[in-house]
């Protein structure tokens, strides 16, 4: 399987050094293409609070896909 993309849930805000609102995002897990195309994903944290439930996919970054043995994933 090849990690595809980030799953990011935003935790907050900040201000930069030029006085800008950015967010401040935590990755939270990834998703996974299989062998068949079908997407995967695994969550390594699950948030509590005021969490609403939305997420961002975020294209992984990186020169080429990283392989993941599944023997690795506890599921």
């Amino acid at each position: 399987m090849a990690k595809k993309y980030d799953i990011k849930l935003r935790t907050g805000e900040y201000t930069d050094n030029n006085g800008e609102t950015k967010g401040r995002y935590l990755i939270a897990g990834v998703i996974f293409e299989t062998k068949t195309g079908n997407l995967m994903g695994k969550l390594d944290v699950i948030p509590t609070g005021d969490w609403d439930g939305t997420f961002f996919l975020s294209e992984f970054e990186s020169n080429k896909p990283q392989e993941i043995d599944k023997e690795e994933i506890p599921f």
